[in-house]
């Protein structure tokens, strides 16, 4: 038995017995009660603090195309340590190529386009070269006509002005012998024709001879005038048939589609002398994040292939509600924490001029009334070693809002 009973009636119990119930029970309620405190402590301070998501990021370079190309071939492994100069990846051009294709169908077209107006201007060159050829030739051959008629004409006035100058003569001569006879007392210098007694007939003759005389100059003149206009006619003509050619070039746009041909071979050329791959290289000293497309893919001319992060400067963004801005002003530090989980400490150094708008309903836009994206820079401990882009939960710093209870002492006679 572990007790009995005395002489005085009590209850006596053993030493090494256990204590009794309610002994207990009085500490099992106090255990309780103190790790029920501090839960509620710690659940208090837990109120107090602001958690948001950020993402590890740091200052990057962005590489891409400048153009519209397809990725040939990657020279750099994602986590790879790059320098300047350092070559990443081969880019083809396709835009080039496409430009290329085009430029000599743009050729092509108009190479056909000049055959078919040299062709139309061919048939007019000869339509024209033949109604002008007819026309020189009609030329011609009145100009050889004028010119026999002239020639005549000059032979018939030079026979005239021998009549004339033999009938002049003769009627000198016979003034002189009517003056020998003494038939005239005047001298022989101031003899005229009505002075001169002669017969009717030589009269008549002379007047006869001086008329024809006048007639065939008339003549003469009337035909020289010809010639001229049909050899002036004749230089036209066939300076028209020199330059119809040229004319009817220009007319059907023939020199202008041979200069739109000289302009689009020296593109070409331009085209032919550019390379149609484009190694990129990376500007500074970084780390090579993941590539956003693979050997083979089309690339646009801003679409971001890789990012090259600057290890030595991380940084934390974290997007909160503006209604939560009085919480996290700038310089003040927050607690990170990290996968593992590891926690850290980092500073809020800038905020932006302005923040970005929420999508949803208006009800959670006029509570919000937008997004601020913190930059949060290191501050204490060395930040762990983590991919970029790893998920970081931004908090608060803790808040305590009343002292936890102590322990209750026990004495020597409980």
């Amino acid at each position: 038995m572990n007790s009995g009973m005395t002489a005085n009636g009590e209850i006596a119990t053993n030493p090494g017995s256990s204590p009794p119930a309610s002994l207990r029970r009085i500490v099992l309620f106090g255990t309780f009660a103190l790790l029920s405190s501090a839960g509620i402590v710690c659940w208090m301070g837990n109120v107090h603090r602001e958690s948001h998501s950020g993402y590890l990021h740091s200052v990057n370079e962005s590489i891409t195309a400048g153009r519209q190309a397809r990725i040939t071939q990657l020279l750099v492994k994602p986590g790879q340590v790059v320098t300047p100069e350092t070559p990443l990846l081969v880019l083809r051009d396709i835009s080039l190529e496409a430009s290329r294709i085009n430029q000599q169908t743009t050729i092509a077209a108009l190479e056909a386009e000049l055959r078919q107006a040299q062709a139309r201007a061919s048939v007019e060159i000869a339509d024209r070269k033949a109604k002008l050829e007819a026309e020189l030739f009609e030329t011609q051959l009145k100009l050889a006509g004028f010119e026999e008629k002239r020639f005549d004409q000059r032979l018939a006035l030079f026979a005239s002005e021998n009549r004339v100058m033999v009938a002049e003569a003769e009627e000198r001569l016979s003034e002189v012998q009517v003056a020998s006879n003494g038939e005239l007392a005047l001298p022989f210098e101031t003899l005229t024709l009505a002075d001169v007694r002669q017969p009717k007939a030589k009269k008549r003759d002379f007047l006869f001879e001086l008329q024809e005389r006048e007639t065939t100059r008339n003549k003469v003149e009337t035909s020289e005038a010809q010639v001229t206009l049909c050899e002036e006619r004749l230089a036209f003509l066939k300076k028209q048939l020199d330059g119809a050619p040229a004319q009817i070039n220009e007319a059907f746009g023939v020199n202008v589609i041979q200069t739109r041909i000289t302009a689009a071979q020296a593109a070409l050329v331009q085209l032919d002398a550019q390379t149609p791959t484009l190694t990129l290289t990376a500007t500074k000293h970084g780390t090579v994040g993941v590539f956003a497309k693979s050997t083979g893919e089309m690339v646009n001319s801003q679409e971001v292939i890789v990012e090259l992060f600057d290890a030595e400067q991380p940084y934390v963004f974290a997007e909160i509600p503006t209604s939560k801005l009085a919480k996290f002003p700038a310089g003040t530090e927050v607690e990170l924490l990290f996968p593992g989980p590891i926690a850290r400490r980092g500073t809020i150094s800038e905020l932006p001029p302005q923040a970005a708008s929420l999508p949803g309903p208006r009800e959670r836009l006029a509570e919000n009334c937008g997004l601020l994206r913190l930059h949060i820079l290191p501050a204490g401990q060395i930040w762990p070693q983590v991919p970029f882009g790893t998920r970081v939960e931004v908090r608060s710093l803790r808040i305590a809002t009343r002292t936890a209870p102590q322990k209750p002492e026990h004495t020597a006679d409980e």
